[in-house]
């Protein structure tokens, strides 16, 4: 018998029981066709009530006696409903010869309960027993970036013969969405790597599907990862990780360039996420065997941890399956009560990573209990260091529950109106530093005094222009000419040199007071005419330079007026006036 109708009777046992939600279920059942597995069981717990009547008209000795059904009766169920409404086994021809051999007591039963109901037809009677059997979501597919692109994704299904109509409108979705034909696509409006598909689409065995280009994700589940945007390169945690979808799509969005730590403590579930991330290509992704609450926030390899995905256990209300069925554990006030308890402190613990920058916080249920209320008490708490960060403003109308504060920042999603399984998001942002905000404070405001400052000065310099007729752009610029410093050379022409070496004048560049000699105080001998010449001739070339800049920038304010002269005539009267008073002096030491 295919393992596939007991492991689906098993799981359907268990979730009647309420041990565990549907999708717990399914994935730590280390089924290798989770799809399959998943649309079968979704499908028999929607339509349990009806099997369960059908079945009581059998007896102990038809159906439920053979050896493949092992007289559990759940596995009868599946068996049942395979034959009555699934594709009658596909290609187990050993199972439609079981199933042929009880025709005539399955039609039996089935007569009965359609004549109970007063109804000609068995899906009349499923729709009616099943109110919410009308709610139809289309087929989602999320393009794995690591392997390809969603144009040439598009392309592939176009030479397939499938007819693409481009991005539907965020407005008109759901009509859109739903008047999809068959051979028809779309590119969701919300999510660039999400493609559309008409309700009942099945492509988990179409090639693209198969090689890990396309990922089947319900829409709702692909939101978190958009949410969170960690870019290339960056560290991210996965807190709850298996069975994986989210943190494939972590993976896909960063191009499979950084890290992603996947945590999570179920090891089948692990086992499960490992063979995804192998199909879709993904080398970014570390698994770890763990519990999230036993990680410590302040380790060394905790440091660089700046982006945290939290999507922990939950009631998984918002499942179309659960809330298409009977099975209503999810309403039990105790268990969300556990549930909302351990929501809150893998929260409260992810807050504590010291540079961890955005959260996303998600769930798969429908209720308060698990959503807004947990995110609102922990909030509570960090609000100092963080603050909620708005999910996705252009969907104006999928906001969270009136009568909490920060309702607006959340996103809630509902089958009835956005088409997707029931789903809640909200994202934590780290407040930056006060230190920082102080810094960015004075420097906008000395940027703005600057400029407040250079507008007020220009403004000043137009109305001076404007009041003084007689002030013109020419005398502008002259008026800031004189103003600067000319680089003009103090150094005399060649001609000059030469004339005063043979000057026999002492030159120096600075002024002294004259002293008489030595020689007169003692009364002894005076210098004789050579002398006096030879001590004169000792003054070197550079002092004679040197006192004519001394000279010229004396009497520069002087030589204004007389602009006619150059500076090396002006410079030669001013020497030979020296001379002139040297010798005198001369002449009389000597008398």
């Amino acid at each position: 018998m295919d393992s596939l109708y007991i492991v689906a009777g098993s799981i359907l046992k268990k979730s009647l029981s309420k041990k565990a939600s549907l999708k717990t279920l399914i994935y730590d059942s280390g089924f290798n066709n989770i799809p399959k597995l998943t649309a079968l069981t979704t499908e028999l717990v929607k339509n349990n009530e009806l099997l369960q009547e059908i079945l009581s008209h059998f007896d102990g000795h038809g159906l439920l006696s053979e050896d493949i059904v092992e007289g559990k009766k759940e596995i009868a169920l599946a068996l049942l409903y395979e034959e009555l409404v699934g594709n009658r086994f596909g290609k187990n021809v050993a199972l439609r010869k079981v199933m042929r051999k009880h025709k005539a007591e399955i039609k039996a039963a089935v007569d009965k309960v359609l004549s109970a109901h007063n109804v000609k037809y068995l899906k009349i009677l499923t729709k009616r027993k099943n109110s919410k059997a009308d709610i139809k979501i289309p087929r989602y597919m999320r393009v794995n970036l690591i392997r390809s692109s969603p144009d040439d994704v598009i392309k592939h299904l176009q030479d397939e013969g499938w007819d693409f109509v481009g991005k539907l409108d965020l407005e008109k979705f759901k009509e859109q969405a739903l008047s999809l034909r068959e051979d028809q696509f779309a590119l969701d409006p919300l999510l660039f790597d999400v493609l559309v598909f008409p309700v009942g689409t099945i492509l988990f065995n179409h090639a693209l599907t198969l090689s890990g280009t396309l990922v089947q994700q319900d829409k709702a589940s692909c939101i978190p990862a958009h949410v969170l945007k960690p870019p290339s390169g960056s560290v991210v945690l996965d807190c709850c990780a298996a069975p994986g979808n989210k943190t494939s799509h972590l993976a896909s969005l960063m191009k499979d360039d950084g890290k992603v730590i996947a945590l999570d403590q179920s090891l089948s579930r692990m086992q499960t996420m490992s063979h995804l991330l192998e199909k879709i290509g993904s080398k970014c992704v570390e698994l770890i065997n763990q519990d999230f609450l036993t990680v410590q926030s302040d380790a060394e390899d905790a440091q660089k941890i700046e982006f945290i995905l939290v999507d922990p256990t939950c009631s998984s209300s918002g499942m179309l399956g659960v809330q298409q069925g009977k099975d209503n554990y999810s309403t039990d006030q105790a268990r969300l009560e556990t549930l909302s308890r351990f929501q809150i402190t893998i929260l409260k613990h992810a807050l504590k990573f010291p540079n961890v920058q955005r959260i996303v916080y998600s769930t798969c249920s429908i209720h308060k209990e698990e959503n807004e209320q947990v995110v609102e008490q922990v909030m509570s708490h960090v609000s100092h260091h963080f603050k909620f960060k708005k999910v996705f403003p252009e969907l104006k109308n999928c906001r969270g529950l009136d009568g909490f504060p920060h309702s607006k920042y959340f996103l809630r999603l509902s089958t009835e109106n956005d088409l997707t399984q029931g789903f809640f998001v909200a994202c934590f942002q780290r407040r930056k530093k006060v230190l920082e905000q102080i810094v960015k404070a004075i420097k906008t405001a000395e940027h703005c005094n600057k400029n407040k400052k250079m507008i007020t000065e220009t403004t000043d310099l137009q109305e001076s222009a404007a009041n003084n007729k007689f002030l013109t752009s020419d005398s502008k610029f002259k008026k800031k000419k004189k103003k600067e410093k000319p680089l003009v050379s103090v150094v005399p022409s060649h001609d000059m040199n030469v004339e005063l070496k043979k000057s026999d004048v002492n030159s120096d560049t600075k002024k002294k007071k004259y002293k008489k000699p030595q020689s007169l105080i003692n009364g002894e001998q005076t210098l004789t005419d050579e002398e006096n010449k030879k001590k004169c001739d000792n003054f070197s070339e550079d002092k004679m330079e040197g006192f004519t800049a001394t000279l010229k920038r004396k009497h520069k304010r002087s030589l204004g007026s007389e602009e006619t002269k150059s500076d090396g005539l002006v410079c030669q009267e001013l020497v030979q006036k020296k001379k002139k008073r040297k010798k005198e002096k001369l002449v009389s030491l000597e008398d």
